[in-house]
């Protein structure tokens, strides 16, 4: 209708045929209307004007009349007041009305002109009559209009009825059929127009279905929210279109259908970003966040709330922005990010402060508090909670210091603080009860039981459990039905009524599985399993317990997991197999005393204890139950304030294994121990007239620890720290003399008789070694290779003061580092077993294997146990080259993609692996004039494997000829960065890999595919061109293949750094191994498939840096190399991703690791890009 204007002045120019008049008319005394005069004037809302003329016999006219700013109706009648002719076709302020009018007898007319509605809205029109002739023509168009008319009030009245749409159409047609365009185009207005109105009709009609209570209205609102959706759209309201589709998506998550619902969101967001309503689209994208929560993919929730952010930061809406950071930090949480969430949170703080909210400040103290607790910051988390605690009491919120209060009480449960914890619930729970919160009541009834329960009260907490049943039931809360009942379940079974506890445990779980929460549905196969070991079921209870821990291992359930964890060892014990139960149980404890759960800690050790008891290692059964005993006696000490019967129950329900304890001891012949433990059960009234040791009483005392015991916890502690004092006094005087400073008499003194200090130390130790060596006598090659490794020290004294040496050792119990500087040697150790480092070092190969996951958590775990032990011993040293010599499984992982809590360890250290294949070309120097023999396979290929068993396909690696090409300069126009030969595809032969190395090169680079058989060297090959392979063991007896003179063979293939064992466990030598054996100084070689394009940068870079510094050593030039990479400073789309080797699956057990979070600015960040290569022999 943007064309009304202009169509007006042509309509006024062709009728506009005599003066232009300006005079009022009276509503009651009609002005004349003269033929070819135009009249205007000013209109209000309501109010007639009414003008008079006369028609001959047989004459017709035209009115016209023009409204600006007020909607006007038509109407002629004749001089008896019978209507003649009406028009009402503009709807709005601007625009032209007009009608015909016509006599047979002629008479006088009066027309009338209104305005509608009401109000005080003043509006100008004007009205110009003309004459025209009467005749067949006239006639009809007077016909029409008065169609037009009753057409307008069938659609102004009812626009449901699809005839009236037909009847307004074919009007429109004959309006334009007469040239009447504007007409034509205002009942095309006319019919959008009730389009519109019947759309909104039907969304309200709907509205009243959905919003009343029953899920058949809500289904009944489906159908018309459809219509109204179909009929808006074809008027082109897309606005309106747009929120009866989130209505659609609104009813449907309502009813349960949240794929349709994900459906009618985006539709509907897809419509509001084009119409660019940021209000809609914001709301649009926290909806459909909620309903991605819901069906398991936070991941898209993240990404919608994230959208929803932006919008309302560039917008300025501080509140909107606030609850959107909390949204966001709850997804966090859910994935496990936590510290991101706390980030969050603490922004979503400030907001709140600067908004002066006090109500959503406390709101976000009470989830940092809970973060932090999860955290286990629980000091943090408790000053977070009594922070919100205290602005609740300020707002006078009771209902929100309620739940504070419980949250208090949990956290304080969680860190062993009983007394408090149930003296807070309770709290909680009068508050509740003065508020009428009856769901509260629930929670609080629930959580007091819950703490009873475990402190040995079962009956009484299940009189109170069957009181928040009732309150679930009561409230429709199924969440705390499903909580409850498993409690309920747990009581049942601590009583030995097995049957009503399955029958409560299964509802439960059927609940938990109704409403997809994982931690529940674990929760309660926990429960369950415990059934079956009661019964002595145990291959079903083992069954539950995996499916447990399978379902807790996808959702963030440590305690879950924990539990889980536990059941398993548990049922594998009483199956009979003890080392499978001792396995589960360390996994378990490490949970625990992750969480400072101190009853999960006691339950596991006295498992722990009884599985080594079995299978007669007596010692460590007693180390283990006197860890349960003095957990135990932790609890004790925490509710010494509460009542008797308190104290009691928990006492008879633990005493069984102080008795377990003290037998054992009384069996092994320690009397006083025996007696000792069997104390800690007496009262202490009786006692108190006893001279006893201090802390022997009942609560105070604790199973003391033999020194036999200890001296695996203390010796490796007190040997390390003498030395590491020891020797940072040493290096502190001879810094000072290495600039040139004269020390003093006193401090020449103290220098030599530190050195003195430090050979007896370092005697000692070796002394502590031969000690060490008895714990590893079933592998004593260990101890042999163990004094080599150490004879380097001097090595290092010669080589500068700037490289050490890690020696690693992995026991069946424990792992040790030894550390050997110039000076000094340290050990550092962890109680970490050969079995959980090994299930940590798979998890981090899969994790670091996968650009999708984060490796920090995994890479932070092994650091504290493969290199927290020796951290601060070069803290402040000059060293920056690490020479590792690799024990067990850590020889799969890239040691500079461990993770220190801030960095990566090869930020901070050049880290070399060393064999015993290379220790003898550690101190040659690299050939400054170097040539490169360059060799490749870009060409996808499939062979048969040497066994002839199965044919293997490669794909094609196209990222090969620039790897090559940027490497080798053949001649004075390439753009490589070394002179060289370089043999591609169908040249890179086994003769032909002969005649290069006759070359004499300086360095080999290899960038093929290589299939690794971890268990037969034979059956491990390089691929060659056209198709053919050269094995491991062929390499090895081909008396023609020798790298001697090779400075650095870089092998740019998939896991060349990898060495395996056969069947009955003996160490197999990989392919970078070998090489060393036939000359190779250094290696440069993979740990897993690595990725074409990613690959190439790094090795193009990692030579660029060489060439331009010569001094830089290989370690220094692959660490700079490696860290531009992360920075982003080289790099390039990740289309070409192929891996130079098939891709290789890992079977896990869900989610291992949170998501990386891609940076675009620096797309090789993830160490899966970067890392795989490990750098083996010299370094130089």
């Amino acid at each position: 209708m943007k064309n009304r204007s202009i169509l007006l002045l042509v309509l006024a120019v062709g009728f506009v045929l005599g003066s232009v008049g300006t005079s009022a008319q009276s509503a009651d005394e009609p002005g004349r209307l003269d033929a070819g005069v135009e009249y205007s004037g000013t209109i209000k809302s309501g109010e007639s004007i009414r003008f008079g003329f006369e028609l001959d016999e047989d004459t017709a006219s035209r009115i016209i009349v023009q409204q600006n700013g007020i909607d006007l109706f038509l109407s002629v009648k004749s001089d008896s007041g019978e209507l003649i002719a009406e028009m009402d076709a503009t709807t709005g302020g601007d625009g032209i009305e007009s009608l015909t009018v016509t006599a047979q007898s002629g008479g006088s007319f009066v027309l009338e002109v209104t305005s509608k509605g009401s109000g005080h809205a003043t509006g100008s029109y004007s009205v110009i009559r003309t004459l025209i002739p009467a005749g067949r023509e006239v006639s009809e168009r007077i016909e029409l209009e008065r169609r037009f008319v009753l057409a307008l009030k069938a659609a102004r009245s009812d626009a449901s009825n699809p005839d009236v749409f037909a009847r307004l159409q074919s009007i429109s047609k004959e309006w334009s059929e007469i040239g009447e365009e504007y007409l034509a185009e205002a009942t095309l207005e006319e019919i959008r127009s009730a389009r519109v109105r019947l759309g909104l009709k039907l969304m309200a009609n709907a509205r009243e279905m959905f919003t009343s209570t029953g899920e058949e209205n809500a289904k009944r609102s489906i159908p018309v929210l459809q219509l109204a959706f179909d009929v808006l759209l074809e008027a082109g309201e897309k606005e309106s279109a747009s929120l009866a589709l989130a209505w659609l998506g609104s009813v449907s998550s309502r009813l349960g259908n949240k794929r349709s619902a994900v459906d009618f969101y985006t539709r509907a967001l897809q419509m509001v970003v084009e119409l660019g309503k940021k209000d809609a689209e914001s709301a649009l994208h926290s909806d459909l966040a909620s309903i991605y929560l819901f069906l398991g993919d936070p991941r898209k929730a993240l990404d919608h709330y994230s959208s929803a952010l932006t919008i309302y930061e560039r917008e300025g809406i501080k509140a909107n922005v606030a609850a959107m950071l909390n949204n966001i930090a709850a997804v966090h949480n859910q994935l496990g990010n936590r510290q991101k969430a706390l980030e969050l949170l603490e922004r979503s703080l400030v907001l709140a402060r600067e908004l002066n909210d006090k109500r959503g400040e406390s709101v976000v103290l009470l989830v940092i508090g809970t973060t932090k607790a999860n955290l286990q910051r629980y000091e943090e988390a408790l000053a977070s909670l009594d922070s919100a605690l205290k602005l609740k009491r300020e707002i006078k919120d009771r209902r929100g210091e309620a739940v504070a209060i419980n949250t208090i009480a949990m956290v304080n449960r969680s860190v062993g603080e009983w007394e408090r914890a149930l003296r807070l619930l309770e709290e909680s729970l009068a508050i509740r009860i003065e508020t009428e919160d009856i769901a509260g009541q629930g929670v609080s009834y629930n959580n007091i039981d819950a703490v009873l329960n475990n402190l040995g009260l079962s009956e009484l907490a299940l009189v109170n459990y069957s009181k928040a049943l009732k309150v679930a039931q009561a409230t429709n809360n199924r969440t705390a039905e499903a909580v409850t009942r498993n409690n309920l379940g747990d009581v049942y079974a601590d009583l030995g009524d097995l049957e009503k506890a399955r029958s409560e445990l299964e509802k439960s779980l059927e609940i938990w599985r109704d409403l997809g929460k994982n931690f529940g549905i674990s929760s309660a196969l926990n429960n369950l399993a415990r059934l079956p070991l009661l019964s002595g079921n145990y291959s079903e209870a083992e069954a539950l317990c995996a499916e447990a821990l399978e379902v807790s291992e996808v959702s963030d359930d440590l305690s879950g997991r924990g539990a889980a964890i536990h059941c398993l060892g548990l049922a594998r014990l009483r199956k009979g197999n003890a080392k499978a139960g001792i396995e589960a149980f360390n996994r378990a404890l490490a949970i625990w005393k992750l969480q400072r759960d101190g009853l999960g800690e006691a339950q596991t050790s006295r498992e722990m204890g009884i599985a080594y008891l079995e299978i007669g290692v007596p010692r460590l059964g007693v180390l283990y139950l006197k860890r349960a005993v003095n957990s135990y006696q932790a609890i004790r000490q925490s509710i010494r304030g509460l009542d008797e019967s308190i104290q009691n129950a928990f006492k008879g329900q633990v005493e069984e294994v102080y008795r377990e304890l003290a037998e054992e001891l009384i069996a092994q012949g320690r009397l006083i121990e025996a007696e000792n433990v069997l104390g800690l059960l007496k009262k202490q009234e009786v006692l108190k007239f006893v001279r006893q040791r201090a802390g022997s009483g009942e609560l105070d005392g604790r199973a003391e620890y033999t020194s036999e015991e200890l001296s695996a916890i203390q010796t490796i502690e007190d040997r390390s720290e003498d030395l590491a004092r020891l020797g940072e006094q040493f290096e502190n005087l001879n810094d000072l003399k290495k600039k040139g400073i004269v020390l003093s008499e006193a401090e020449k003194e103290k220098h030599r008789e530190l050195g003195d200090m430090i050979t007896v130390a370092n005697r000692r130790f070796r002394e502590f070694l031969n000690g060490l060596a008895e714990e590893f006598s079933k592998r004593p090659y260990r101890t042999n290779d163990l004094g080599e490794s150490l004879s380097l020290q001097a090595d290092l004294k010669q080589w500068g003061d700037d490289i050490a040496f890690v020696y690693t050792l992995v026991g069946e119990d424990r792992f040790r580092t030894i550390l050997v500087t110039p000076t000094v040697k340290v050990a550092g150790k962890s109680e970490t077993s050969a079995k959980v480092l090994d299930k940590k070092i798979i998890s981090f190969r899969q994790v670091l294997r996968d650009p999708g996951l984060d490796p920090r958590p995994l890479g932070k775990e092994i650091y504290d146990i493969v290199f927290a032990g020796i951290e601060k011993e070069l803290e402040g040293t000059k060293i920056k080259t690490l020479l590792w010599s690799l024990d067990g499984n850590l020889r799969l992982i890239p040691l500079s993609a461990l993770w220190d809590g801030e960095k990566y360890l090869g930020e901070k250290y050049r880290n070399v692996v060393i064999t015993l294949a290379s220790r003898t070309k550690l101190g040659t120097t690299s050939r400054p004039d170097a040539s490169v023999l360059g060799l490749g396979v870009s060409q996808a290929a499939t062979v048969s494997d040497p066994a002839g068993t199965r044919n293997i396909s490669f794909s094609a690696l196209p990222a090969v000829p620039d790897e090559i090409s940027s490497i080798v300069k053949t001649d004075e126009n390439d753009e490589g960065v070394l002179p060289g030969v370089s043999l591609l595809d169908k040249s890179f032969t086994e003769d032909g890999f002969v005649d290069g190395l006759l070359g004499g090169p300086g360095i080999v680079h290899i960038a093929s595919h290589f299939s690794l058989n971890a268990g037969d060297a034979g059956n491990s090959f390089l691929l060659l061109g056209g198709g053919n392979i050269l094995t491991v063991q062929q390499m090895r007896n081909d008396p023609r293949i020798s790298f001697s003179g090779v400075d650095l063979l870089t092998l740019s293939a998939c896991e060349t750094a990898v060495a395996g064992s056969d069947s009955t466990g003996r160490e197999i030598e990989g392919f970078g191994y070998v090489a060393q054996q036939k000359g190779a100084k250094a290696i440069l070689a993979s740990l897993w498939p690595v990725v074409d394009s990613s690959t190439r940068l790094l090795m193009s870079e990692f030579y660029l840096i060489r060439n331009e510094n010569p001094s830089v050593s290989k370690a220094e030039a692959l660490q700079m190399a490696q860290q531009r990479m992360r920075e982003g400073r080289i790099g390039e789309d990740r289309s070409n991703s192929t891996r130079r080797s098939d891709p290789v699956t890992v079977e896990g057990e869900g989610d291992i690791a949170p998501v990386f979070r891609r940076d675009p600015e620096r797309p090789y960040a993830h160490p899966y890009y970067w890392s795989p290569f490990v750098l083996i022999g010299n370094w130089r």
